[in-house]
């Protein structure tokens, strides 16, 4: 294997719109909104930063904290970071917080039928009790404040390549209101085969407390090496559920800057150009900003679903924004 490291240079390293690549400053058109290209196979970007030029015929107002006609606030532009946060499910990492149920602790708060927790490869695992239907029932998790969730992932024990017999199992999430009622389940619906897709798009809001549910039918068990006291003609089970993670939906992301005194505190460099008079023409600032980008199976370039940083500008009162990515570029052949 050789692997080979560029620092990112040239046009290369500066984002562009998708509608038109040769214009550089993404003021031009607003809202504008650019996107890293997708990385080919065996690529991998190392972002430290993004290097920002921008001007205007005086910068001092937004300084101060912007807002629109109905006073709602107002960013001047948005940076999204897309990451392959679980197999399959791409999101914004600073625009949602994930809830996770997992560990010896939940699964026994829960209740359990026909079914056991072991820890299998050092993680705690609900295992079948045998060929019968299991079931694990959550505690209710009550919430500080309603949340809205976004989608739902899972880990299993057995991978995707499992064979389709050998287990089929189930996932309901149950939302509650204020009042301790189910108003929403996210689910999978019936019982499904281990190589789908281990999460599942959907949005509540208002969500005060929520209860997973899993439901499990097995009909292989799986070969395993177990040290644990003599038993009686008792199998271990097949394991199956090792965690199950609620995305929740974050309103405002720490990268969405709502005025040039934000930038100014999340920047390693902030440099400002003085017309002869009072008026501020010119900003030069690096955001620090550690992302890495990989390539990814599951990604669909179609669909836009893949490892990326995006900005949206928005304010219509600059007359330049530059992007620059400062970074390193890895290949790796095989």
């Amino acid at each position: 294997m050789i692997t080979d490291r560029l620092q990112l240079s040239g046009l290369e390293a500066y984002l562009r719109t998708a509608g038109n690549p040769s214009t550089l400053n993404l003021a031009s058109t607003i809202p504008s909104r650019c996107r890293t290209v997708p990385l080919s196979k065996g690529r991998q970007a190392q972002l430290s930063g993004l290097q920002l030029l921008i001007e205007a015929n005086d910068l001092r107002p937004l300084f101060q904290f912007q807002r629109d006609p109905a006073g709602a606030p107002k960013p001047l532009f948005q940076i999204s970071v897309t990451k392959e946060m679980f197999s399959g499910l791409f999101a914004d990492v600073f625009r949602h917080r994930v809830h996770n149920i997992a560990g010896a602790l939940d699964f026994r708060e829960g209740t359990l039928q026909n079914a056991h927790v072991l820890e299998i490869e050092g993680v705690p695992t609900i295992c079948a009790a045998g060929r019968k239907e299991c079931c694990w029932v959550s505690r209710t998790y009550l919430l500080p404040d309603p949340i809205s969730i976004a989608a739902v992932a899972w880990e299993l024990a057995s991978s995707r390549l499992a064979l389709p017999e050998s287990f089929k199992y189930r996932i309901d999430l149950d939302c509650f209101d204020a009042f301790g009622g189910i108003f929403h389940t996210i689910t999978t619906g019936s019982l499904i085969k281990p190589d789908r897709p281990r999460f599942q798009l959907d949005h509540v809001d208002e969500v005060h407390s929520f209860r997973a549910t899993f439901t499990a039918r097995v009909g292989q068990d799986s070969y395993m090496v177990e040290r644990q006291l003599p038993t009686l003609d008792k199998g271990v089970g097949r394991p199956l559920l090792r965690a199950i993670n609620v995305l929740e939906s974050i309103s405002s992301s720490v990268y969405d800057v709502h005025s040039l005194t934000e930038l100014r505190s999340r920047c390693d460099r902030f440099e400002l150009s003085e017309s002869p008079g009072p008026a501020i023409t010119r900003l030069l600032a690096t955001l620090d900003m550690s992302v890495v980008l990989v390539q990814s199976d599951n990604e669909d370039i179609d669909a836009g679903l893949y490892e990326s940083v995006d900005i949206d500008v928005l304010t219509d009162t600059l007359d330049v924004f530059e992007v620059r990515q400062i970074g390193d570029i890895l290949t790796r052949v095989r």
